[in-house]
């Protein structure tokens, strides 16, 4: 379940608890008391605010209908149902003016400070126009002070959580992308190294001789160095191929599926095997850290298995459910001890299986791997989505 399901499931656990008490509360003489005659009335307000929580379970749980126009509505009918509560159960004395608490605490935990400091004053708006209505007498004037400022307080603490929390996420957000980048200047350190630095040695070396070569055989020192403009273009191609794997916001413009299918493209043009894309289901939008990981674990899966497995064949294969992103990526290639031998296909610089699974932890998903001597590699990537 979701951070957001278990959210919604343990607001909807509260109202219902609320609903239940309130049958039995009612019974109490100082609450029978304010009620009289409206009794019926009380029971006709419980049986349609059951009604309300079980229709809004089904669309934010069942369908999965989430917008900040329904968080408005929703915050909107509790305080009016609140409220109804407050004016058929005593006004000024009710206890049910305590359920105000609920729907500003409901946005400060869905992190909207603005709509906090609205919600709050609202309740303490509707709570002191409710209390006028019913009756108010003098010596009751400090009880609708005291819980007015109960409620001001706890709005303002409320907006400061949520706040802080916002500025929480930023600093996370802000976080990620410093290790982000830090992941990307190690591989780039350790492709420069492995690749386009052995072609510039080679050259160094080449052009080193044939300058001794020069005086002695000249025609032998003019071939040797003109051989060395494959090498010279072999640098420049693996240095494009680099730059451009390394270009992350290609998945900001393209998205998740979009990316991966243009670096497949990309890595066709060098790669001395087969690449295959298949995506089942309906490509969706994803959640932007949801697609960086994603596109990092894949790309990861495929260069070790470039680098390491010495495949014919690798197939990348996308599952979009609809609570699940699944991402497969299998090599036909050599294999090797997932128990015993795992370290000897990662290399110091690279990223490596470790920082893979710990980009799925970050996003609440899954890392497997699948692998034996001659039976090739097989990594898989589960990550739950949320209803959007």
């Amino acid at each position: 379940m979701s951070n957001t399901q278990t959210r919604s499931a343990l607001f909807f656990g509260c109202y219902l608890a609320v609903l239940v008490f309130s049958l039995f509360w009612v019974d109490f003489p100082t609450v029978r008391d304010a009620v009289g005659r409206n009794i019926h009335l009380f029971h006709w307000l419980v049986g349609a605010s059951l009604a309300y929580v079980l229709v809004r379970a089904y669309l934010v749980m069942g369908r999965g209908l989430e917008s900040t126009a329904l968080d408005t509505a929703w915050i909107t009918i509790d305080v009016l149902i609140i409220t109804t509560f407050v004016g058929l159960t005593g006004g000024v004395r009710s206890e049910a003016a305590v359920l105000y608490l609920l729907p500003i605490l409901t946005s400060a935990v869905q992190r909207m400070p603005s709509k906090a400091l609205v919600t709050g004053l609202v309740c303490a708006a509707l709570y002191f126009g409710v209390v006028l209505a019913v009756g108010l007498a003098p010596h009751e004037v400090y009880w609708v002070l005291t819980r007015l400022f109960l409620i001001v307080l706890l709005t303002v603490l409320a907006t400061s959580y949520s706040l802080t929390e916002i500025a929480t996420v930023e600093e996370l957000s802000r976080l990620r992308e410093q290790v982000a980048l830090a992941d990307y200047r190690q591989l780039l350190s350790q492709e420069m190294h492995d690749g386009i630095k052995h072609y510039l040695m080679t050259l160094a070396a080449r052009l080193s001789l044939a300058a001794m070569l020069r005086e002695k055989e000249p025609e032998q020192s003019i071939k040797l160095a003109t051989d060395q403009l494959p090498t010279v273009r072999q640098a420049s191609d693996e240095l494009s191929y680099l730059v451009r794997r390394l270009r992350s916001p290609v998945v900001e413009r393209r998205g998740f599926a979009g990316a991966l299918r243009a670096h497949i493209d990309m890595l066709a043009d060098r790669a001395p095997f087969a690449v295959t894309l298949d995506v089942e289901g309906e490509a969706i939008a994803l959640a932007p850290d949801i697609e960086q990981a994603a596109f990092r674990i894949v790309q990861e899966a495929i260069t070790n298995a470039e680098k390491h497995a010495a495949p014919e064949s690798v197939s990348v294969r996308l599952r979009f459910l609809p609570d699940a992103l699944t991402c497969i990526v299998a090599d036909d290639g050599k294999g090797f001890d997932v128990a015993g031998k795992t370290s000897d296909i990662e290399d110091p610089g690279q990223i490596g299986l470790d920082s893979m699974a710990q980009r799925a932890e970050v996003v609440g998903g899954k890392l497997q791997l699948e692998s034996s001597p001659g039976a090739g590699t097989t990594v898989r990537f589960t990550v739950p989505l949320s209803p959007q």
